[in-house]
């Protein structure tokens, strides 16, 4: 089963399981996926919207995520989720959002931990004094995806 899509920024790697993206990212390849006929039709779904993201065409995801982390990483996952298209937010916007303003490294923490970037879209969340901190998928990708956003979103990001 196709498990990974080439992208500008490199190979994503996506795995889905029982009916969920459980992982997008530009790690290893080698990926076990169940061989469910609606989890490789998710995946082509998932491969379309991508696709349609890094053309510009599509700025939200409407697929279904199911994400292995702890009740506090998908908290902040959440949390980022509100994030939109072209905007950012601080890791302290983020502790704010979850009501515990001291959270802030435990914040960044859990959003390093995001196992689906961009369906997820911890590239968003940047530190307070507006530098690149923080990205799994290293700080080029991330710069690139602000700059991708902010082009198609018509918002001016200083990155």
């Amino acid at each position: 089963m196709l498990n990974h899509l080439e992208t500008p920024i490199g190979t994503l790697i996506l795995e889905a399981r029982n009916g969920s993206i459980v992982r997008a990212d530009f790690g290893n390849p080698v990926v076990e996926n169940s061989h469910a006929e609606a989890d490789e039709l998710l995946l082509k779904r998932a491969f379309i919207q991508l696709s349609e993201y890094f053309e510009g065409k599509r700025k939200q995801f409407d697929i279904p995520v199911n994400p292995v982390g702890t009740e506090f990483q998908k908290k902040i996952w959440k949390e980022v989720n509100k994030v939109p298209f072209g905007k950012t937010a601080s890791y302290g916007q983020l502790s704010k959002g979850i009501g515990n303003v001291r959270s802030v490294r435990a914040v960044g923490t859990a959003n390093g931990a995001n196992p689906v970037l961009l369906l997820i879209p911890c590239h968003r969340i940047i530190a307070g004094d507006g530098k690149l901190i923080g990205y799994s998928g290293g700080l080029e990708r991330k710069s690139w995806l602000l700059r991708h956003e902010s082009f198609f979103s018509g918002n001016t990001l200083f990155i």
